[in-house]
Order: structure tokens, then C-alpha cells, then sequence
């Protein structure tokens, strides 16, 4: 092959370098990312991550700071739980429409044992799904020193919302316990009351009580 009237043997290593690369760099990087993506996804099915044990999300209105990254390696390290933060403004329209199709959905699909939101948003919640999306806390003998000490910070409700709005009577729970920060989780700082929760699908309840209780030391 020639280049300029002289051919691939002729031109020195830094002429070939530069031939190669122009003719041939979508090819090189093809190769590169094939050769990375295979590398990545036998990594996956050969040493997979163990899952988390607990997953917690939070999802207000709130500032997330550039300690976040080691916070989430933290929890994940010295707790073997997710932490998932989602700074949402529930007066959006919109993004509060996005959130209430996605919540229930990781609950349903076992991505979330912890809730935390707005105190507005999680009553919502719980007028419209009650048992079947929470944990009634009353009902867990090792969270009665929690309730205790939170006992006029916590959210009952003794009712739910049918599709049409009219409200079906069920027993009376306590559904989550409202703080207005936390402490253990020093990358946020919320701008609004948040209130925590236990999902109805959790995975291993005696660890998530554990993590419950420490992020509202």
C-alpha cells in the first residue's frame, strides 16, 4: 500500500503509527471495547457482587454533598447496604408523577426495605397503599424503644384511599416515624421533614431494624 508515493515498508515508525491510526483507529477501538466489555461481564458472572442485604432510599427535597461517594461506600462496606439518595421536589408535578409509579415499583421488585420522604409525600403513600407498601412498626417487639422515644413524631393511619378517593376504615398502624434530619447519613442535608419507614417486602427484617435504628440514632 502506498501513502504519498511511497509504500507501508518504506516510511518509518512513526510514519506507519500514523497510517495505521488513520485507517485503521475504528477498528483499534472497536476491538478495545469489545475486548473491554467481555473482560467486564466475565468479571460480573465469575466474581459477582453480593447483593445488598439492606437497601434504603431516600427520596426528598434536600442538598447531597461531595461526601456522598464515601458515604454509600461506608454503607455498603461496614453495613452490606444500598443507599440510594434522590433529591425529588414534590411540588413538581412531573417528577412527583415519575416517583409515584417508581416507588411502589422497587418495593414490588424487592429494591427497597427502607423508605424515607416528605412527611406530604409518605402520608400519600400510605393513604393510598397502607399494608400492602409498609411494615406496621407497632408489630415488631424490638422497635418499641424506637417508637418510644419518637412517640409524637410518628405517622398512623387507620384508613385507605379507594380509586374513587373514599376512604376504607382498617386498623390503626403506625407506618413510619418523622425526623427532621439524619444524623448517619452526613451527605444530605434535607430542606424539608423526612419520615422513615419500613417496606412490606423486606428482605432480612433483623438487619433492617438494625439499620433503621442507626440512621435515626
Amino acid at each position: 500500500m502506498e501513502k504519498y508515493g511511497i509504500t507501508f515498508k518504506e516510511m518509518n515508525k512513526k510514519e506507519k503509527v500514523k497510517h495505521i491510526w488513520e485507517y485503521y483507529r475504528w477498528h483499534i477501538l472497536a476491538t478495545v471495547i469489545a475486548v473491554v466489555m467481555i473482560f467486564s461481564l466475565g468479571k460480573t458472572i465469575l466474581f459477582p457482587e453480593p447483593p445488598d442485604e439492606v437497601d434504603i432510599v431516600i427520596a426528598a427535597q434536600m442538598h447531597i454533598n461531595t461526601d456522598y461517594n464515601s458515604v454509600l461506600q461506608q454503607f455498603k462496606e461496614e453495613f452490606k447496604t444500598g443507599l440510594d439518595l434522590m433529591n425529588i421536589n414534590w411540588e413538581d408535578a412531573e417528577s412527583a408523577f415519575v416517583m409515584l409509579q417508581k416507588i411502589p415499583l422497587m418495593i414490588t421488585t424487592d429494591e427497597m426495605d427502607i423508605f424515607g420522604t416528605s412527611s406530604d409525600a409518605y402520608e400519600d403513600f400510605v393513604k393510598i397503599y397502607g399494608e400492602d407498601m409498609f411494615t406496621p412498626l407497632e408489630d415488631i417487639p424490638a422497635l418499641s424503644d424506637l417508637l418510644e422515644k419518637y412517640k409524637d413524631n410518628l405517622i398512623t393511619c387507620d384508613y385507605v384511599n379507594d380509586e374513587n378517593g373514599n376512604k376504607i376504615a382498617t386498623e390503626n398502624h403506625v407506618y413510619g416515624i418523622r425526623v427532621d434530619k439524619l444524623s448517619n447519613i452526613p451527605c444530605i442535608d434535607a430542606n424539608e421533614e423526612i419520615v422513615i419507614g419500613l417496606t412490606s417486602r423486606v428482605k432480612d427484617l433483623d438487619k433492617a431494624i438494625v439499620m433503621l435504628k442507626y440512621i435515626l440514632e
